[in-house]
């Protein structure tokens, strides 16, 4: 059985990433501080309130328009946009 995460403008979470800004590459881009995102996230049940983003990289979606696009192309069953208007 899923649950749904939901979280809105201003509310905090701890988000596990791959990867750190002191690495010189990255197997997925870091999230900047401040900046808008769309993110698919799962529960990591051993790090406790912490959540990951769901496949690495493919979870990771920015602004663009009336809709969001991913940050990466990934070979992922992810779509590469996302309607805001379809988000429910």
């Amino acid at each position: 059985e899923s649950s749904k995460i939901q979280l809105t403008s201003g509310d905090e979470a701890q988000i596990r990433q791959l990867g750190s800004s002191k690495m010189s590459e990255t197997p997925a881009p870091i999230l900047e501080v401040g900046k808008t995102y769309l993110l698919f996230l799962g529960e990591l049940s051993l790090e406790g309130d912490a959540l990951w983003v769901t496949g690495g990289d493919a979870g990771i979606f920015v602004p663009e328009g009336e809709a969001y696009v991913q940050v990466v192309d990934s070979d992922d069953s992810f779509p590469t946009k996302v309607a805001a208007g379809d988000l429910k």
